[in-house]
């Protein structure tokens, strides 16, 4: 009997939507610096919600860097957005 792992594990319709692209440094700089970030900035690019009350969305940026952007209402932008490095250090902020 053969048996699909395709039908045992199929992949949501959330993780088709999200391709796997990760940011770049340059890219996350220069959204920071224009300082026009809205929810839908970065959304080619994969997150992952780790907010709790509030939106914190957290996106991988090369280099083992974090970008993570946050705020109460998803209809309104962003009143947080971080730059954190690999050691988990906040080296740019916009709050």
């Amino acid at each position: 009997m053969l048996l699909s792992l395709a039908a045992c594990n199929p992949v949501s319709k959330e993780a088709q939507a999200q391709p796997a692209v990760m940011l770049t440094v340059n890219e996350a700089n220069a959204v920071i610096e224009r300082g026009t970030v809205k929810w839908d900035t970065f959304e080619k690019y994969k997150h992952t919600d780790i907010g709790s009350g509030l939106y914190l969305w957290e996106y991988e940026v090369e280099g083992g860097r974090k970008l993570q952007i946050g705020g109460a209402d998803l209809n309104q932008a962003p009143t947080q957005i971080r730059l954190i490095d690999a050691e988990g250090e906040v080296v740019q902020t916009i709050d």
